[in-house]
Parts: C-alpha cells; structure tokens; sequence
C-alpha cells in the first residue's frame, strides 16, 4: 500500500451532553489500529474565556489519553450539525516501512512520518493569545510559530501542502482593517520568504466564532521521483492570488491577496490524493 491507501479522514458525531462527556464518547469511537495524527473538534462555545478554558481541558485529556503519541489538536469554535460536538480525525494505518514520531514545539504537539515516498509533517492547532490580543498580532504570533516547527523539522516554507485558516468573525472588522485581510497580509509576509515556483497550498479561510486565529498545515518532502505535488487551478475562477486590489478591503494601509491554489495534489506511483480548498478525494 502507498500513502493514498494509508490515509484516512473521518468524521464522529456525539450528542448534547456535557463537554468532558462528549469528548469522552467520541474519543471511545477512534479506530484502535491506526496511529491518530490530527484530532480537530468542533463545538460552541459561549465566548472566549470558555472556548479557552475548554481547549485547555481538551488538551489537558488527550494528553493523558495518548501520552507520548499526541496527535495535533485543533478546537474551532463553530456551531456543531445536529451533534453537540463534531470530531474530525486524520489517521494513518502504517507499516513496517513508515516511522511516525510524535514531537512538540512550544507546548504544540506536531507529527513527523517518514518512508520511503518522502517526509510528512502533520502539525497545527496554532493560536496566539486570543483574550489579549487582535487578529493582526495573531496572525503574526501563529506564522512566527509555524516558522519555527517547519525550521526545527527541515521542511521548507514552500512544502506546505495543505492549510487550514480559522478565523474568528472572518469579515468583521477592527476599526477599519478586516479580520481576513489582516490574516492575509500576515500570511503574505510568511510566504514571501521563499520562491512558490510549484503552487501555493491548497487552502481553506474558514469562519468562527470564536477563537481568534487558528491554523492547521500538512507539509511533504518527497524521496522519490513517482511522487509529488501538482497545483490545480480552476480556468473558470480567477486565482485567489491573482485577484485584483478592487475586490480586497485594506489593513493597516495593506492588501496582499489569499496565497491559495483552488486545489493541490500528491501523486504517489499514479495515485492521487487531492487536496480540494476545504476537503481531499483519493484517487
């Protein structure tokens, strides 16, 4: 089996009950023959103060749940579809030519996989101060953040496959810089440290109500020729990073554009996995 066959993404549902209850029972549905590499929940909470009180709880119990094999943890602060919380799991179901290290960065977990096909990061749950400071310090604080991990774990900027952008109240606006925007610029000045020759990521900027600024990335250095990455651009769509100054809103004097491709793939052997601007297909 390659990486297409060993990747997996589900999705776990639980209902209403109290929130240490509810990510109990759904922590008791993960498959036990795989390795966890990123748990993202989603649930509602009433503001700030709780959302952070409860992302420390989570923290604090899949911490004991999986001791030194941690998988990135994301909690977004969007309402749940008829659940009361949502748990979005990405696994992989290894064997005896994958090695799967579980790190942490500053109090962030992250997972590195190697093989025969390349290395892959899997990290995220990144977040700034979110009770102290506006979008603008977070978004810098959360690049800042991932700089270091990608550094420490030598994966170039420009390897980044895949991004998830949480953003809280995403078209609001502080005075006159829009949230979005705000990210945006932070995200450019990021990128800008590198050459981009094969794409950006495919990414997603998603709304929330609460929480701030919250990101999720995969990276992959390939070992192997057979595999790679290929951007994917929609011909009837105008690239995000191409968009022109009058479809953007200012902050702080600035409009950089959304560094995403609409979709990106990996290609192992002929088989792809594609990562579209919100979800993935294998193929």
């Amino acid at each position: 089996m390659n990486y297409c066959d060993k990747i997996h993404y589900n999705i776990y549902t639980t209902g209403l009950a109290t929130f240490n209850e509810m990510v109990d029972a759904l922590l008791a549905q993960l498959p036990q023959d795989e390795q966890i590499l990123r748990l993202a929940f989603f649930g509602m909470p009433n503001d700030n103060e709780q959302y952070v009180s409860r992302r420390i709880m989570l923290r604090e119990k899949i911490r004991k749940f999986y001791g030194n094999h941690e998988p990135v943890l994301s909690y977004v602060s969007q309402p749940p579809l008829n659940a009361g919380l949502i748990l979005e799991v990405h696994s992989y179901k290894a064997d005896e030519n994958d090695h799967i290290t579980f790190r942490h960065h500053s109090g962030f977990p992250y997972v590195v996989l190697e093989n025969a096909d390349g290395r892959f990061l899997f990290a995220g749950g990144f977040h700034g101060d979110v009770i102290n400071f506006g979008i603008q310090q977070q978004s810098a604080e959360v690049f800042h953040m991932m700089g270091e991990v990608m550094r420490r774990e030598g994966f170039p900027v420009n390897s980044i496959i895949r991004q998830w952008n949480y953003i809280e109240q995403i078209t609001c606006f502080d005075g006159p810089d829009q949230h979005y925007q705000m990210f945006n610029n932070a995200r450019a000045d990021f990128y800008g440290k590198t050459d981009w020759n094969n794409g950006y990521p495919a990414a997603t900027g998603i709304g929330a109500n609460l929480g701030g600024i919250l990101v999720d990335l995969d990276a992959a250095v390939f070992g192997r020729p057979e595999c790679y990455a290929t951007p994917i651009d929609n011909k009837l769509q105008v690239a995000a990073h191409a968009y022109s100054d009058q479809v953007l809103e200012a902050a702080q004097q600035k409009k950089a554009t959304p560094k995403f491709e609409r979709a990106k793939s990996m290609t192992f052997d002929g088989r792809r996995i594609v990562y579209i601007s919100g979800t993935a297909a294998i193929r």
